[in-house]
């Protein structure tokens, strides 16, 4: 069984109902959103480019800082790399492009979308589809809800 329609199975066993599964639509990209915002405040390695070899020693440049949402984005991109490669890479860049919409939301906005995301995705489980959420099983269901959203959003075969 290929490792997608492994972890996929898993997954699904998790989201039977409608309601649950609408949850998540909404509630996993505020999450990613959220997250990726909140991670992204903080420098883990700041690289500066000179404008010309004649600045490299002054403190004019361009500047780029590496975060934690990078990271992280880096982690997941070869995660989904391995549940498809050519859908991966293509969800890969949605990531990146809600790790910039994060980016530029303010921190109000990246906690309220963490957090009503969260809510969700409780009300989903306990309310709708009486099951624990699949994570609390496999740490790895963390990064398949995401890709598995797109999956079912686009109606690719799982």
């Amino acid at each position: 069984m290929k490792f997608r329609q492994k972890i996929f199975s898993e997954y699904d066993a998790f989201h039977q109902d409608p309601r649950n599964k609408l949850t998540h639509y909404v509630g996993i990209p505020a999450i990613m959103i959220g997250l990726l915002g909140l991670l992204n405040r903080g420098g883990l390695y700041t690289f500066t480019r000179p404008e010309s070899v004649t600045q490299y020693f002054s403190s004019s440049g361009h500047t780029w800082t590496f975060t934690l949402a990078h990271a992280l984005w880096i982690f997941a991109f070869f995660f989904y790399l391995r549940v498809d490669l050519l859908w991966g890479f293509v969800f890969s860049f949605m990531t990146f492009s809600m790790l910039w919409l994060g980016q530029e939301l303010g921190l109000t906005s990246n906690i309220a979308l963490f957090v009503g995301g969260w809510i969700l995705q409780l009300i989903g489980h306990y309310r709708y589809e009486k099951k624990a959420p699949a994570f609390l099983q496999n740490l790895t269901h963390l990064l398949v809800g995401p890709i598995w959203i797109f999956y079912k959003i686009l109606k690719l075969k799982s």
